[in-house]
């Protein structure tokens, strides 16, 4: 079972969308967060507003976002403090019925979705953008941000920049498309914004599945220039 929030789309092109960034391309690696064979929540209908706890310690994000020298720190501390508040409202109305078999799911998704707005899709992009301006303070935020979703069990698929992306990167992945007059970078992946995220659920048959928030790449589609008469 696949579950997006983000459905895969046609191709866009950048017209329609944005223009990507014209400056030298940042290998989006250090975006990557490991998978591991933990859960976020763990499957006893007990712990679970015990584990969501996790979720509220952004303490080292604040704490290095209030010692920064980033200009618009004060937005991010805004929309931290926003997502800590919208997760502990979630963990005070989460209804807990153990026997419900969509437990897992349902919870899991519903966090996921806060992370998702709140996170995920509000300034992912800012920081990896921001990286190729200044560099070592946004990479030190981007640390601190890999850590928490790291501690929430949560994980990215990373996409090489620079090869041709697969039929298997539009599962998970939104292609915006840019034209090329080279033929031979035709179908080349020529960056990558947002990886995609996932976290992992136990179904009603205690399997793991998993929900995906999709990334965004830019695909080089060639265009035969037209000659002027």
């Amino acid at each position: 079972m696949f579950n997006h929030f983000e459905q895969p789309k046609q191709p866009l092109s950048v017209d329609d969308w944005f223009m990507p960034n014209q400056e030298k391309q940042y290998d989006i690696k250090k975006f990557d967060i490991a998978k591991t064979d933990k859960l976020f929540l763990s499957g006893d209908t007990s712990k679970i507003k015990i584990e969501l706890q996790k979720a509220l310690n952004t303490d080292n994000i604040i704490q290095f976002l209030q010692q920064s020298s980033l200009e618009n720190k004060q937005t991010y501390l805004n929309i931290f403090e926003r997502y800590k508040k919208h997760i502990q409202k979630f963990i005070d109305n989460a209804d807990i019925d153990e026997d419900d078999e969509d437990i897992w799911e349902n919870i899991t998704e519903d966090f996921f979705k806060i992370v998702q707005n709140d996170i995920l899709s509000n300034f992912m992009i800012g920081i990896y953008r921001g990286i190729k301006n200044e560099k070592a303070v946004y990479e030190q935020f981007l640390n601190e941000v890999n850590k928490y979703l790291a501690s929430c069990c949560i994980y990215t698929r990373y996409i090489h920049p620079g090869v041709k992306y697969t039929k298997d990167d539009l599962n998970d992945m939104v292609p915006l498309k840019k034209e090329t007059s080279d033929i031979e970078k035709d179908d080349y992946i020529d960056e990558v914004e947002r990886l995609p995220y996932y976290i992992d659920y136990l179904n009603e048959d205690k399997e793991k599945e998993y929900f995906c928030y999709d990334g965004r790449f830019v695909m080089l589609k060639y265009e035969e220039k037209k000659q002027e008469d």
